[in-house]
């Protein structure tokens, strides 16, 4: 069982702010010429009613003025929005924001055009059964990145993987946390899959969907930015992800082909995602219609997205959103409708700088609405090429990153990171709101320009010790694995309360090599040339508790236990005085033999040329040993119990 703690209590709750007021926010955007309308009703009962009630006699009449039609079920599926009903259910949440999709319909308007859309967008907010309309431009928005031409030239690349003032990411890969098993959609214009980093990456494009031909490379390769932060290969070239372990990445672009529609995309994602998901915005929206390329802030600004948002976040989707880089002020009047909403759930994202002072850069949006933050400008990745483009290969280029577009990724990768772990130790997943609190009360703080506020920039060492406080039964510590010349490893381990009455598994790539086991510790000889995953588990209070290593390639020779097997004798053991190995069927001219803890501390060894010899055990304290014997190119291990 794991404490819930004041950190997770908002699981499954309900905004109370549902009923403001939310009318009069829809607007054309300056310079767009194609729009769709869509129609939020507080109930549309109404419409399926006998009775003529007089919101359905003037929806009459304006159909017959405007000859258009309402379509329903226009953004998730009846399928999807059970689905999701079910999985706030089992939460024990609420399901209106899920319901609520059902209440809003797109309006179909043959031959339209902005004007017509805009003054049929009045004629329903003026029925007192509509509780918004919504104008939906269909054209691309600028994604949140700003120009790397003044980008200085760095003696360090990825440093935000590192401590304060980074997130310290290398603290959760030290502990074997890579963000297994959770799979990550991004919403924005392209990619490139076959970068260098990426191929062979479980990465694509959503089925069905596709990327315009008309989105710039400027556009596109801000994709292959964010996928190779977040996923790119864990290999000794290029840039490593920073959550490179998770199951899947993709795609589910703004900009197809068949046109420019954001809503589709975010509709797709979730369509395609289930609890415990990440799905990353990359996305943000203009503050000011007549000001369409500036003043940005969060994509969520726009109705329709903040109430598809709501909904995922509350099925158990985590959403993590950039700010926009429009150096705007949600604190500000201007923005009382978009709060008036409530949180939808997401993690909002804005950009500091580098240093520990952890600054508000001069783009971000700003505001008590702004979650956490991240580095803003400085971030090594992949794509683009204005950093370096080794031998002129479009496929091996390289940036480096900047914006809320940056800080997005590096929140996001956090995220699937800890939502693993949390998943490894409990086969729970952590709500989009839980894994916020997590991020904001382990966080380190901003220090500067306060009254702009982002927020902190996550701390992945204090989040996971958060995490094992929260947990009764805690995971392994201290693990570490020895791996010498002949390819045999070492696992050694401990708990943290030194309890010896735990059972333990052990997992080589996935499949169980030991079971319930009460020692910590645990040797096998490995193939050469061969790099595994080891996972220790735990076994208590009802969960699984694990932890992970991966031992480094061995480059020493394949080792053949079965003749050394066949070639000593030990006994006797467990021993309490002196133990006795003898060598049977040939002689080498010398053989090492060390006896190690289950720290892998040598704590004896010597040569020897004869067929025998005796270890006196006495000195030593009673516990388990492992005798080491390097027989020519070969090794053998042997675990020895002193009494």
């Amino acid at each position: 069982m794991h404490k819930i703690l004041t950190l997770f209590l908002l699981l499954g709750t309900v905004n109370a702010l549902f009923s403001q007021n939310r009318k009069g926010s829809f607007h054309l955007l300056e310079g767009c010429d194609k729009h769709e309308l869509y129609v939020s009703f507080h109930s549309d009962d109404f419409l399926f009613s006998t009775n003529n009630s007089e919101t359905k006699t003037k929806i009459d009449d304006l159909i017959i003025i405007y000859n258009f039609t309402l379509e329903s079920n226009v953004l998730l599926s009846d399928n999807k929005i059970a689905e999701l009903s079910n999985r706030i259910n089992h939460r024990k949440g609420n399901s209106f924001a899920i319901q609520k999709l059902n209440r809003i319909y797109k309006v179909n308007l043959p031959h339209s055009n902005n004007e017509t859309l805009y003054e049929l967008a009045q004629q329903f907010e003026a029925l007192d059964d509509i509780e918004y309309a919504s104008l939906v431009p269909l054209c691309p928005i600028q994604p949140p990145f700003v120009s790397n031409s003044d980008t200085p030239d760095y003696e360090y690349l990825q440093t935000y993987l590192g401590p304060d003032p980074g997130v310290d990411m290398y603290h959760a890969w030290s502990l074997g946390l890579f963000g297994e098993n959770i799979r990550i959609r991004n919403i924005e214009y392209g990619f490139n899959k076959n970068h260098e980093v990426l191929a062979g990456r479980n990465v694509s494009i959503a089925p069905g969907m596709n990327i315009s031909p008309d989105a710039s490379v400027d556009y596109t390769e801000h994709g292959t930015a964010v996928f190779g932060l977040v996923y790119a290969h864990n290999e000794n070239f290029g840039n490593k992800g920073m959550a490179h372990g998770a199951e899947e990445m993709i795609l589910f672009p703004e900009w197809q082909i068949s046109g420019y529609n954001r809503i589709n995309a975010i509709t797709k994602a979730i369509e395609n995602s289930t609890e415990g998901d990440i799905i990353i915005y990359e996305m943000q929206y203009p503050a000011y219609p007549s000001n369409p390329n500036e003043y940005y802030v969060p994509a969520e600004f726009h109705p329709i997205v903040w109430d598809l948002t709501k909904a995922a976040t509350e099925a158990g989707i985590i959403v993590v959103a950039a700010a926009g880089n429009g150096w705007q002020n949600l604190d500000d009047p201007y923005f009382d409708e978009y709060n008036s909403r409530g949180n939808s759930g997401a993690i909002i994202v804005g950009a500091g700088d580098h240093t520990t002072a952890h600054t508000p850069l001069w783009f971000t949006t700003y505001g008590s609405r702004i979650d956490v933050q991240a580095w803003g400008h400085n971030v090594f990745t992949s794509g683009y090429g204005n950093y370096i483009q080794i031998d002129d290969d479009f496929n091996r280029g390289y940036t480096m990153f900047s914006g809320t577009s940056s800080a997005t990724p590096i929140v996001a990768s956090c995220a699937i990171v800890l939502q693993s772990y949390w998943h490894s130790l409990t086969d729970e997943y952590l709500s989009s709101s839980a894994m916020r609190d997590l991020l904001v009360e382990t966080g380190i703080p901003q220090q500067q320009e306060l009254t702009k506020h982002i927020g902190p920039i996550p701390n992945m060492q204090n989040a996971i010790e958060a995490i094992n406080n929260m947990i009764e039964c805690k995971p392994v510590i201290d693990l570490t694995l020895e791996i010498d010349a002949y390819c045999t490893i070492l696992l050694t381990w401990e708990t943290i309360d030194k309890d010896d009455t735990y059972l333990f598994n052990v997992y080589k790539d996935k499949v169980l090599v030991a079971e319930n086991i009460t020692s910590k510790y645990y040797s096998e000889t490995i193939e050469s040339d061969k790099q595994f995953e080891w996972c220790i588990e735990i076994l208590c209070d009802g969960y699984l508790p694990k932890r992970y290593v991966k031992n480094p390639i061995c480059q020493g020779g394949e080792i053949s236990e079965i003749v050394l097997k066949k070639s000593y004798n030990f006994y006797p053991n467990p021993v309490s005085n002196d133990l006795t190995i003898e060598r049977t069927d040939f002689i080498y001219e010398k053989t090492k033999i060390e006896v190690c803890n289950i720290y892998g501390t040598v704590v004896f060894s010597t040569e020897i040329e004869t067929n025998q010899i005796k270890i006196n055990f006495d000195s030593y304290q009673t516990g388990v040993y492992f005798l080491k014997i390097y027989d020519s190119d070969k090794i053998f291990v042997k675990k020895v119990v002193k009494q």
